[in-house]
Parts: C-alpha cells; structure tokens; sequence
C-alpha cells in the first residue's frame, strides 16, 4: 500500500512536433538529395575529379602560393626578418 502511494505519476506524452518547412525548404532538400546521389554514383563508378583539378583545389594552391611569395618577399609586413 506505501509503495502504490509513493509511485509518482506517469508523465504526458508531449505531442510529436510537426514540421513547418516551406516549400522552398522542400525544394532545397530535393536538390541536395540528389546532388547526394549522383556524388554516390560518381565515387561508385570512380568518375570523381583530382582535387587539385577541382575550384576548391585550384584556390587552394593559389593561396599557398601567395603564401609563400608574401613570406620570401621583404615587402610583406606580415613576416618579419628573424636574422636581423
């Protein structure tokens, strides 16, 4: 009788949330789904571009070499001369 008295009650079971996507929302995912998809296909098939050869990869290496000419040039106020 103490135990049935001192259980505590069981709690609500809250409402699942419903999801208010736009349909601009729904668009965007139907786009990366199969953006998604065709990704798959290409590493599937092994038709998948150098990364050096890709947009990122060009801007990369332009990146490292303005890198690097900032560090050998003496006019690049970023790196100082440890010899001096």
């Amino acid at each position: 009788m103490y135990e049935k008295a001192t259980v505590p009650p069981m709690p609500e079971v809250p409402m699942t949330p419903m999801a208010k996507r736009s349909r601009v929302d729904l668009e965007r995912d139907m786009r990366e789904l199969q953006e998604e998809i065709e990704n798959k296909n290409a590493l599937r098939n092994h038709k998948v571009p150098g990364y050096f050869d890709s947009e990122l990869g060009k801007a990369f290496l332009l990146s490292q070499v303005k890198s690097v000419l900032c560090s050998l040039s003496k006019h690049c106020g970023a790196h100082k001369d440890i010899y001096r």
